[in-house]
């Protein structure tokens, strides 16, 4: 019998449910099932999860879902730790035996904790369409982040290689990041591993980031990027990319309907 007709049977249908999250490259795949399952060449572990009810409408925002699983699960210990890099995305594949269909797919959109489990929200991918696209503003700093196309400032070659020192939370030191003057980094973007974070401070040779990295240790190579203020000073002598730059700096400094100086 077909998927369809199974599905809709109902002496012979048992669904069960495969559940695959990605975070990046790395795959952490459940099955709502009783026993582990292989699809795909996969692995899925039999785990103690399940999920809300699905509302099939026109309205995408109302397809959401909200996945439960035990806290004590490795992916949900990813989460406790601290968040996940990255975009997480969520496909679910539902079957009877050994034939599957994709039945799911979204990215997760909010975790909350609870004394026994975590409850996972995930959005359907068409969610995105529904969206209002950002717009440029009407500014003296420039619009496009740095490295974009926008932008088109290329990133190896404003980037700095080098081994962590010490790391204390989320201040690093690292003799490298002294080759370039106080402030060079501010605003960039330091990298380990598959962790990426905002350095929001750079003097000498430490830095801060924007949040811990627990695999952070002495001794770990990194990548540290450039940071960029979005001033036309900035763009011209740092980044020698004035041509692109996505500001307005020759807006008025005075309001032509009240006289009174814009702010």
């Amino acid at each position: 019998m077909s998927y369809d007709s199974i599905e809709a049977s109902v002496n012979e249908g048992k669904p069960i449910e495969l559940y695959d999250f990605a975070a990046g490259v790395t795959h952490y795949r459940y099955t709502s099932g009783p026993e582990d399952v292989t699809y795909s060449t996969q692995v899925y572990s039999t785990e103690m999860i399940s999920r809300s009810e699905l509302e099939l409408s026109d309205n995408a925002f109302k397809n959401e879902l909200e996945i439960k699983i035990n806290r004590d699960n490795i992916f949900a210990q990813k989460f406790i730790e601290a968040p996940i890099d990255g975009m997480v995305s969520l496909t679910i594949y539902r079957g009877h035996g050994t034939d599957f269909v994709t039945f799911w797919a979204g990215v997760i959109s909010q975790v909350s904790f609870n004394s026994d489990e975590i409850v996972i929200s995930a959005s359907p991918r068409t969610s995105s369409m529904s969206r209002i696209g950002l717009r440029r503003k009407y500014q003296k700093l420039c619009n496009h982040p740095l490295y974009s196309g926008l932008c088109t400032v290329v990133p190896s070659s404003f980037k700095v290689t080098g081994t962590i020192a010490s790391v204390d939370g989320t201040t690093i030191v690292s003799g490298d990041f002294a080759t370039k003057a106080n402030g060079w980094f501010l605003g960039g973007k330091f990298v380990l591993g598959s962790a990426e974070r905002l350095i929001t401070s750079h003097s000498g040779s430490t830095i801060t980031i924007s949040r811990k990295i627990n695999a952070a240790v002495a001794g770990n190579s990194f990548t540290a990027y450039a940071g960029c203020d979005h001033t036309q000073l900035t763009c011209l002598n740092k980044f020698s990319n004035l041509l692109n730059y996505g500001g307005q700096p020759w807006i008025p400094v005075k309001n032509p309907f009240s006289g009174d100086a814009i702010m």
